[in-house]
């Protein structure tokens, strides 16, 4: 395959992807279709599929993709590294740009919640999608998972309420 073929090949890829994750934001994995996302990708259900192979394998490589992307970001805030309180007002702020900004990612995401998570159990690396900490397992707040000393009790940090 030349250069140029190959970076077609790339390309459309990257389209029928893009289109995807469109699709699937609007309709969910239930109502999107092959067809929509060929349509929204200027090609044909056929390349669609030569590349996907099924419209669920389509949906897992989207869900994979959004979740290592808002982890990815998440993981450059370096909040470990402030205090507690801090770290809990900068992941929220975050969240509320990223949420904005990306709407089509956290729409994916719901439709994936109101299928209470059925398609994130079947792929490897699900431990992307375990939101980040913001309790540790003893209660206290904490801006990552509870491995060790809690970093924010010795800066006064609270307790979490027990529910």
């Amino acid at each position: 395959m030349s250069l140029v073929a190959h970076d077609e090949a790339q390309s459309l890829k990257e389209r029928i992807f893009a289109a995807a994750i469109t699709v699937f934001a609007e309709y969910g994995l239930p109502g999107a279709r092959m067809e929509q996302i060929a349509i929204e990708a200027q090609t044909t259900k056929r390349m669609v599929v030569y590349y996907f192979k099924s419209k669920e394998q389509l949906y897992q490589a989207v869900l994979q993709h959004v979740y290592a992307q808002i982890r990815e970001t998440e993981q450059q805030l370096g909040l470990e590294h402030l205090p507690p309180v801090e770290a809990l007002a900068q992941l929220v702020k975050w969240s509320v740009r990223y949420h904005a900004t990306h709407a089509d990612y956290m729409r994916v995401i719901c439709m994936e919640n109101m299928q209470r998570g059925k398609w994130l159990e079947g792929f490897r690396g699900a431990e992307a999608a375990e939101p980040y900490r913001v309790v540790d397992n003893r209660g206290y707040f904490t801006t990552r998972p509870a491995t060790g000393d809690f970093p924010g009790r010795s800066a006064g940090a609270r307790r979490a309420p027990a529910d």
